[in-house]
C-alpha cells in the first residue's frame, strides 16, 4: 500500500514519512519497469524536501537518498541529461553532510552518469573516489558498485586488463549480493562487453548465458535484455555476425527500459555496417542519434555519428557524411 500511504501522508505534516513512502512507491514501480511512474513519485519526494529552506543534517541524508533511489529510474530511462543536472546540483550539499557512505554512492552514480555523457576522466576521477571510500569503510556493497561502474569507464579508456580485474573483483562479491539484480546485470555485463573488446567471445558468451540463466530465474527482464546483448558479443567476435544481429534483435524486442534498447541498437546497427547492409542500418544509427540528442547519451550518440557519416557517403552523400564524421 505505498501508493496510498505517500499519498496519505503527502497532505499531513509529516515530511519524512511522505517521502518515504514516495520513494518505496518509485522503487516497486521501477521494478515493475513502470519507468514513468516511478519518476513521478521521486519527483514528488524531491518537490516535497527541496521545498524545504532551511533542511536539517538528517534531511540532507533523506535527501542524498532519494537522489541514490532515483538514480535507478534515470539510468533505466535513459535520461543522461537531467539525470547529470540533478546530481551536480546537490554534491556540494550531500558533500557537507558528513556521511560517507551515502556520499561515496553519489559520486559512484554521478560517475557513471559522466561516462554516458562521454566525459570520461571526469567519470574516472568520481569513481575512483566511490572506491576509495568504500575501501575505507570496508564496505563490500560500495567496492561492488564503485569496481562495477570503474569496468565500464576502463574499458572505454582502452584500459582494458584493468577493466577486467575491476569486473572480477566485483563479481566475486556479487556472490554474496545475488539478490541484487541491478548489481549482477551491471557487473556481468560490463565484464562482459570488457571481454569483448579483448577478442575473449568464448568468455563473453558465458557471461551472457549466466545472465539469461538469472534473468529467467528471477523473472528479471533486464538481465535477460543484457544477456542477449552479450550473447551477441560473443557471437560477433567469432565472426558469425547473423547469430549477433539475432542476438540484437532479441534484446531489442523483449527490452522495457529505453536505455537498453538504444544501447543495444547501436551494436545490431555495427552489425548491418559491417555486411554492408547500409539500407537497415540507417534508420537504426537515426533512433540512436535522436535518443542521445534528446537525453544527453553522448557514449552512444557519438558512434552513431560517426557510422551514419560511413552510411551517408556511401550513398554519394559525400559532404554531409564527411561533416558527421
Amino acid at each position: 500500500f505505498y501508493e496510498t500511504l505517500a499519498h496519505h501522508f503527502s497532505y499531513s505534516s509529516n515530511v519524512g514519512k511522505a517521502i518515504d513512502y514516495l520513494m518505496k512507491a518509485g522503487e516497486k514501480s521501477a521494478k515493475k519497469y513502470s519507468l514513468d511512474e516511478a519518476h513521478q513519485y521521486f519527483k514528488e519526494a524531491y518537490k516535497i524536501i527541496t521545498d524545504k529552506a532551511d533542511k536539517t543534517k538528517a534531511e540532507i541524508e533523506l535527501l542524498m537518498d532519494l537522489l541514490i533511489q532515483w538514480s535507478y529510474v534515470f539510468n533505466y530511462r535513459g535520461d543522461f541529461k537531467n539525470w547529470h543536472i540533478l546530481l551536480t546540483n546537490h554534491i556540494n550539499l550531500a558533500e557537507s553532510a558528513g556521511n560517507k557512505r551515502k556520499l561515496s554512492m553519489l559520486y559512484g552514480w554521478l560517475g557513471f552518469c559522466l561516462y554516458h555523457r562521454s566525459k570520461i576522466k571526469d567519470a574516472y576521477a568520481y569513481l575512483s573516489t566511490a572506491l576509495k571510500i568504500g575501501q575505507e569503510l570496508k564496505d563490500p556493497s560500495i567496492i561492488a558498485y564503485a569496481s562495477t561502474w570503474l569496468t565500464w569507464v576502463c574499458t572505454e579508456m582502452g584500459l582494458l586488463q584493468k577493466a577486467v580485474n575491476y569486473g572480477e573483483n566485483a563479481m566475486e562479491i556479487l556472490k554474496s549480493h545475488e539478490s541484487d539484480h541491478y548489481l549482477y546485470m551491471t557487473c556481468r555485463s560490463a565484464v562482459g562487453y570488457a571481454y569483448f573488446r579483448l577478442g575473449y567471445g568464448e568468455k563473453a558468451a558465458e557471461v551472457g548465458t549466466g545472465m539469461l540463466n538469472y534473468g529467467r530465474k528471477f523473472s528479471s527482464n533486464r538481465n535477460m535484455t543484457l544477456g542477449h546483448m552479450i550473447m551477441g558479443f560473443g557471437y560477433f567476435t567469432s565472426g558469425d555476425l547473423i547469430s549477433a544481429r539475432i542476438s540484437f534483435k532479441k534484446a531489442i524486442q523483449i527490452s522495457l527500459d529505453p536505455f537498453y534498447t538504444e544501447l543495444v541498437r547501436i551494436f545490431l546497427s555495427a552489425c548491418y555496417i559491417i555486411q554492408e547492409n547500409f539500407q537497415e542500418a540507417e534508420p537504426e544509427l537515426k533512433k540512436v542519434l535522436q535518443f542521445s540528442k534528446n537525453f544527453g547519451v553522448e557514449i552512444i550518440g557519438i558512434p552513431a555519428y560517426a557510422w551514419l557519416g560511413v552510411v551517408l557517403i556511401v550513398k554519394g552523400q559525400m559532404r554531409k557524411g564527411m561533416k558527421m564524421l
